[in-house]
């Protein structure tokens, strides 16, 4: 009866919002006892996993560079003293040197990479490891910059939880701007006493928002917003339609036209 409550009346709230792993209902429900073959044919199959390389050819010619959150975390439902760990990403940490693993180029390409024209300005918003193809796009202006290259402005709203645990490549960022590899940065703080922040908030204050519409509008610069999809990336989207109204436009055609013209990109995730 609990099983058949589970998969009716309470999956969405138990299952489908918690994204509660097939193993965690057979370990609750241990009693059911099903064939192998029947097992299989209702499990997932794993996906490939995407990551963004957080490190430029132009740097490092041999090799790319990944930024992966390790997932560790109580099990979600059933027993919080046992740990659920993140498939992909625990394997990867747990790799050692000169091993090896699989994998590939996503085949067809993307529109999310620096602009051909280096007189666009950009724009880099992203929270967390969403700073991973930001750190390659300054390693990449940094190199362009020392062989004598021109650049426009380069802007970066980052978003972390606290500056002393996971503002991440924070020195290597800090030196991109004294090379002038980039503009300005901006750091939102979402678990700072009395001054939590997302980057969304961080983009609505007088100085940041400014400085985006300048870049944005009047030079026609590119943004580019990586990281949480369901969180971060809509209160992002939603802060620049507000930005537009604010000026004088109509928010949702703005953007609108933006997106389709490659100017506002997305590299997000559920």
């Amino acid at each position: 009866m609990e099983l058949q409550k589970l998969a009716d009346i309470d999956y969405n709230s138990k299952v489908a919002s918690v994204r509660l792993p097939l193993i965690e209902v057979f370990r609750r429900f241990a009693s059911v006892k099903i064939p192998l073959i029947s097992f299989l044919s209702i499990s997932p199959i794993i996906q490939p996993r995407l990551y963004s390389i957080s490190s430029s050819p132009s740097m490092f010619p041999n090799t790319a560079h990944l930024t992966i959150s390790i997932l560790q975390r109580p099990e979600a439902m059933y027993d919080k003293n046992q740990t659920f760990t993140g498939f992909v990403s625990n394997y990867i940490s747990n790799i050692e040197e000169n091993n090896y693993i699989f994998g590939f180029p996503k085949p067809h390409g993307s529109n999310f990479h620096l602009p051909e024209d280096n007189e666009t300005p950009i724009i880099m918003i992203g929270a967390g490891t969403g700073l991973a193809p930001f750190r390659a796009f300054l390693q990449e202006r940094h190199v362009k910059l020392r062989n004598g290259e021109k650049l426009a402005q380069a802007l970066l709203i980052f978003g972390c939880r606290n500056p002393n645990h996971d503002e991440l490549y924070a020195e290597e960022i800090n030196e991109y701007l004294s090379s002038g590899a980039l503009t300005a940065k901006y750091v939102a703080y979402s678990r700072v006493e009395n001054n939590k922040m997302y980057v969304q908030d961080r983009i609505k204050q007088s100085d940041c928002k400014d400085m985006i519409w300048s870049l944005f509008h009047e030079q026609s610069g590119k943004v580019y917003v990586c990281g949480d999809g369901a969180g971060m990336a809509k209160g992002v989207i939603q802060t620049f339609k507000d930005i537009a109204s604010e000026f004088g436009f109509d928010g949702e055609e703005y953007l609108r036209n933006a997106l389709k013209e490659l100017r506002y990109l997305e590299d997000v995730w559920a």
